[in-house]
């Protein structure tokens, strides 16, 4: 396995680690902030459409824009989101950074990351 291979599999495994954290702690600090437990539930739902919809969108148009470039961007969307739920209380802009961030409702990598490292390591 090339270079390649091996930093796709170092930062599945370093997403996966940061997703199971997510998942345990997410629903604990959103209960501390005041989130009714439906508004917890909510916001992972839209989670996992925003993951749905991007696997979708990527499977149709990562090989057009460039695998390496659609992993930048996603990792991007991930830190961008990562920084919102960290310093914002505001409901409606966690849901909308939910969907559009590249985060995982549960302890897997659910993510549209996926497909596209699948596609790197075929190759």
């Amino acid at each position: 396995m090339g270079r390649n291979g091996l930093l796709v599999i170092a930062a599945r495994a370093l997403r996966t680690f940061g997703y199971g954290c997510t998942s345990v702690l997410l629903a604990e600090l959103l209960a501390q902030d005041g989130d009714a437990p439906w508004q917890t539930g909510l916001l992972l739902a839209v989670a996992a459409a925003g993951s749905v919809f991007a696997s979708l969108m990527l499977g149709l148009f990562a090989d057009v824009w460039g695998r390496r470039r659609t992993l930048i961007a996603c990792g991007c969307l991930m830190a961008v989101t990562g920084v919102v739920f960290a310093f914002s209380e505001s409901y409606p802009v966690l849901v909308a950074a939910a969907f559009i961030g590249t985060i995982s409702p549960s302890t897997n990598d659910n993510t549209p990351f996926s497909g596209v490292e699948q596609a790197i390591l075929a190759q």
